[in-house]
């Protein structure tokens, strides 16, 4: 009799400790976003959050990964490299979070890499394009293609594909504008043009008529202008009052709403280098337009919202692959290779994402698209 009572004790004990065990593991695959969630750039957090909810419910309406639903955490970090860097303690604490998405610049991103290297916690930023972010450690991926990639690119769009020789360009003086104009310059004169203007322009300023005189004056046949949207719109409207009608091109900084609501005619055949455009005709992308706009209302979704679907793909890819821990799913992102995102097939090389981008015109005044930009040789 005390025989059989030894053994139910130890099958109660057994039972209890699966029991414990199987409640110690997480329920769910817990995902963090860090974005601007308030504030002037709420409307970029709010673009990450129509993106990775997307893709989240579609993966919980399929049955989850491997039986786990997944469970997006979100994160207000005001775009403030301060405040991110509070967020990212707090999201280090928290055991079950599995990675990160985030953030909206590359000046969040590097306040926040050294915390969650700690515990090789990765994160994928949907929007950063610095090319520097990747450097010198294991977590920091782009989903967003750098600078360093699509710069060359823009000078193949204006010199190869649209076959003009005599280059300027006017850019802000910033880190992302000094970067983006180097590159450019640089890939324009390997093939063979000239650069007869490098103007700078600084943040804020709304009058470049200046630089534009000066620009007129070398006879340019394009102009490449290496700035944010706002100041963009207004080089369009004051190049044309003053005569300049030569080819515009640009970076994907241009392919919003509120650019064509300022730039309105006067950007009109503008080029640009982007991501994604949503008549992009390839299969994958048509499947996720099609899907967006079913969740938001007829809406078309843009570059974050795209990216921001793809980082969370990407994640979940890797924790199916390489197993739950932070360091398994890390693994998995380093050797990512041929996932099939909504951008086609994209892959991580030494975090650095690599993926098709496309060549986009401004036609009857909206974002076309015109053909996929060649890999750079």
């Amino acid at each position: 009799m005390m025989k059989m009572k030894r053994w139910i004790a130890i099958a109660l004990l057994a039972l209890l400790a699966v029991s414990a065990y199987a409640q110690a593991k997480p329920a769910t695959i817990k995902v963090a976003v860090m974005a601007p969630l308030t504030g002037n750039l709420a409307n970029i957090g709010e673009q990450f959050r129509q993106g990775v909810e997307l893709k989240a419910k579609q993966v919980n309406a399929a049955g989850g990964i491997d039986g786990k639903k997944v469970e997006l955490k979100y994160f207000d970090d005001k775009a403030d490299p301060k405040e991110a860097a509070n967020i990212a303690q707090l999201i280090l604490g928290d055991k079950d979070i599995v990675a990160v998405i985030g953030s909206y610049t590359s000046s969040v991103c590097f306040a926040v890499t050294p915390i969650l290297e700690k515990e090789r916690l990765s994160m994928i930023t949907p929007s950063a394009s610095n090319p520097l972010l990747t450097k010198g450690n294991k977590v920091m991926f782009k989903m967003w293609t750098g600078f360093d990639v699509y710069a060359p690119m823009i000078a193949d769009l204006a010199v190869t594909e649209l076959g003009k020789k005599r280059v300027a360009v006017l850019y802000v003086y910033n880190d992302w504008g000094i970067g983006v104009k180097d590159y450019f310059v640089a890939r324009a004169k390997k093939l063979g043009a000239t650069m007869v203007a490098e103007e700078v322009l600084y943040d804020g300023d709304k009058d470049f008529k200046t630089q534009l005189t000066r620009i007129k004056s070398r006879n340019p046949d394009v102009l490449a202008i290496m700035t944010y949207y706002a100041e963009g719109a207004i080089i369009a409207q004051q190049a044309k009052a003053l005569g300049i009608n030569v080819q515009l091109v640009g970076s994907g900084t241009f392919v919003e709403d509120q650019f064509l609501d300022m730039a309105k005619e006067y950007a009109e055949g503008m080029y640009v280098v982007n991501e994604f455009v949503s008549d992009d005709p390839r299969a994958t992308v048509q499947e996720f337009v099609k899907a967006f706009k079913a969740e938001f209302n007829g809406a078309l979704p843009g570059n974050y919202q795209g990216n921001a679907y793809d980082a969370l793909g990407a994640i979940l890819h890797a924790y199916k692959q390489s197993g739950s821990s932070r360091a398994a799913v890390n693994d998995g992102l380093q050797n990512l290779v041929g996932y099939r995102g909504m951008a086609g097939e994209i892959s991580f090389k030494g975090q650095e994402i690599a993926k098709p981008q496309v060549f986009v015109q401004l036609k009857n005044g909206r974002w076309t698209f015109f053909k996929e930009s060649p890999i750079l040789k």
